[in-house]
């Protein structure tokens, strides 16, 4: 029986092509590419931004999946129904949406033997004990601040945190990103994460949103770099953490009522407390093994399951849809975030016009500015 070639295709990826992974202890061979490659049987499209209609009316007879990487503040369009219906079967982190339809593929969110990026942090790294007491007494933060319009964003939580650390307390707070994020406590970029975060005993892990329903199983790099460079998350994010990550191994930011509370927290807290976290976090990961549990393998198993699903199973690109679960919104959302959510799909749909608006804006900034001045 010849292998199931599998193509994962991420828009985002570089330009250099990775060498195709042979795999023939799962009976596959693995291509990543930027679009659809001619010879595939299972497409993996990673968010539907990867999607080009055009190729797969050029290929229509090939399995496509759709893997919901992101979550819905970051790329709102494939939260449609209608967007689902054009896939063969959806692959998600989101255990409510797979508890509601068997069109749904559980897969937890990939962190690990992924063709790129190559900047996080590596299971097995042994920090001497020297190196622990040496660490900054304080918060560090890796991230991006960006815009989302959506209820759930954490995005401007976490600068929120960031300035509030910056202007009331004594305890440091340090924000690295890829460009200046417009923090007065912006230490530059990281250039290699893992290096960062060993250097202190704390980090804000936020993922990008948090939501009761649309959030769940939302378990990112975030803080399992943190935990692999034995730097104890402030986390917040997935709902359901806490099923996975012992708590003791964690912070739990939603167990504060403010942001002093929170620092009053993290002051109390001794070298021998931090030591003994450490300690905890160490055979958690020995234990649990996330290096194994949220490899890419799950993801081509995932797409051999539906190449296999699919011999005895329509599609629902042949269906009506009625077995697809409740999409973002006719989830029940209020009025204001409908229209937030609208906005934000034709924001990304035509792009050109929001960057448009913005150049005018801060145009119209700039010169009210002047004349006050």
């Amino acid at each position: 029986m010849s292998a199931i070639r599998i193509n994962v295709v991420h828009r985002l990826m570089p330009a250099t092509m990775p060498e195709p992974i042979d795999r023939p202890d799962l009976g596959a061979v693995i291509l990543w590419t930027r679009e659809e490659h001619p010879d595939a049987d299972v497409v993996l499209c990673y968010n539907a931004y990867s999607y080009d209609p055009n190729l797969a009316r050029k290929y229509p007879d090939r399995i496509r999946l759709l893997v919901l990487a992101e979550p819905v503040v970051v790329h709102p369009p494939q939260y449609r129904q209608s967007c689902w219906a054009q896939f063969d079967g959806i692959v998600s982190w989101n255990r409510n949406l797979v508890e509601r339809s068997d069109r749904f593929y559980h897969v937890p969110h990939i962190n690990y033997g992924l063709p790129f990026p190559g900047d996080h942090a590596y299971p097995g790294t042994h920090f001497p004990e020297a190196q622990l007491r040496s660490r900054i007494n304080g918060v560090c933060m890796v991230a991006n601040v960006k815009l989302s319009l959506l209820a759930s964003q954490l995005y401007s939580t976490r600068a929120r945190v960031a300035r509030w650390f910056h202007d009331a307390s004594s305890m440091p707070f340090d924000a690295y990103g890829p460009a200046d994020i417009g923090l007065p406590n912006y230490r530059g970029k990281a250039d290699v994460k893992s290096d960062v975060l060993s250097r202190y005993r704390y980090t804000l892990a936020f993922e990008n949103s948090h939501d009761p329903y649309w959030s769940r199983g939302y378990l990112t790099e975030k803080i399992w770099d943190a935990l692999h460079s034995c730097t104890i998350p402030i986390y917040f994010g997935d709902p359901n953490v806490a099923d996975v990550v012992p708590k003791d191994c964690y912070i739990d930011f939603r167990d504060f009522e403010s942001l002093r509370d929170l620092e009053s927290a993290l002051a109390s807290r001794t070298e021998q407390d931090y030591l003994e976290t450490v300690d905890r976090i160490g055979r958690f990961l020995g234990e649990h093994e996330p290096e194994k549990r949220y490899h890419a393998d799950a993801l081509y198993r995932a797409a051999i399951d539906a190449a296999n699903d699919s011999r005895h199973r329509p599609s629902p690109r042949t269906t009506s849809g009625d077995d697809l679960p409740p999409d973002y919104p006719s989830s029940g959302i209020d009025a204001r975030e409908r229209i937030l959510f609208e906005l934000s799909c034709f924001i990304l749909r035509f792009p050109f016009v929001f960057r448009l608006l913005r150049f005018g804006v801060s145009r119209i900034i700039g010169a009210w500015r002047s004349l006050r001045r």
